[in-house]
């Protein structure tokens, strides 16, 4: 084994160790609730072993495909159709994502590091109840990996291609992506210049999405009904807020240089907007949360160690209200 291999073995071990305590540890035990959404995708998974897809009636164009998520059914109808058991099948998909995202992380921070970050009750949650969005999450972050700087890879865009069948909102989350690479190649006379852009652009985008998405998502055949769907108080998005103030206030010539520190500055405040307006988006954060932990790497040191020892409370106080 010659030298250059063993970092990647030692993350590649880590990953191992990360995905195995999120396929085996009874999280819903530790959190003392059931997770509402593994009981939904088990009634699914039932009604594709019976009846396949043609028990449900969409529409085959390519935006009715969209909205159907047809990549996701069509892999939940594959599974179901090979005799495994509705948990076996989610267990499995969560696996698959908590890997992949432990992997795009410890390669910028190491696998240990990478446990640390996303072994947080947000990111938990994410990957053991919410298994469809994580699924289509880790599948953007291996087709970012992938790219390593170079646009003209083919496999990267079939993957960034698929994602947003699996789950919509990827649409956003690859815009975001690309615009966050344009704006962090932009020249800019002044660091705050770069980073008002970059608030001024996720501020705007959050208000017009909080008074557009519902006529948008009833355009699209969109059956989501948003305004049931319960938003995060203001304290609970106070810290994202104060993230993402510390992006701006604090950024140096070498952060506002990487595509993540726009990424993490840009969803902060649209979802923070959004939140606001009463519009559900906090999941987009709970996505980025590997990102926005890499958004504060080349930061000031002082605001580097005040962004980690702020998240290290903040992740305190989460897991002692989860597990009341």
């Amino acid at each position: 084994m010659s030298f250059r291999t063993i970092p990647i073995v030692k993350r590649t071990f880590a990953g191992l160790v990360f995905t195995f305590l999120i396929a085996v540890v009874p999280w819903d035990y530790v959190r003392n609730a059931e997770f509402a959404d593994v009981e939904n995708y088990v009634s699914r998974i039932d009604i594709l072993k019976t009846h396949g897809l043609d028990y449900y009636d969409y529409n085959k164009s390519i935006v009715g495909l969209l909205t159907f998520e047809y990549a996701w059914v069509r892999l939940l109808t594959f599974l179901a159709r090979n005799n495994l058991d509705p948990q076996q099948i989610l267990g499995i998909l969560s696996a698959i994502s908590a890997f992949l995202t432990h992997r795009f992380l410890s390669r910028y921070l190491g696998g240990i590091a990478a446990i640390l970050i996303l072994a947080n009750p947000i990111t938990i949650d994410l990957l053991v109840s919410q298994v469809r969005s994580a699924l289509a999450f880790s599948i953007v972050l291996t087709a970012v990996q992938m790219q390593e700087g170079s646009l003209r890879r083919l496999l990267p865009y079939i993957l960034f291609a698929v994602a947003p069948f699996i789950h919509t909102g990827m649409i956003l989350v690859i815009f975001v992506y690309f615009l966050s690479v344009w704006l962090s190649r932009r020249r800019s006379s002044t660091l705050l210049n770069s980073a008002f852009l970059t608030a001024g652009l996720g501020l705007l985008s959050g208000l017009v999405i909080s008074t557009t998405v519902v006529d948008i998502a009833q355009a699209m055949g969109d059956r989501r009904n948003f305004s049931d769907t319960e938003t995060k108080s203001l304290s609970y998005m106070f810290f994202w807020f104060l993230w993402a103030a510390l992006l701006v206030i604090q950024a140096s010539a070498r952060s506002t240089r990487t595509w993540y520190y726009h990424f993490s500055l840009y969803i902060c405040i649209a979802v923070w907007v959004m939140e606001s307006s009463g519009i559900a988006s906090f999941r987009f954060i709970a996505l980025s949360i590997p990102i926005i932990a890499l958004s504060s790497i080349h930061l000031h040191k002082r605001a580097r160690i005040i962004a980690w020892v702020a998240m290290l409370f903040y992740n305190f106080l989460l897991y002692y209200y989860w597990t009341l």
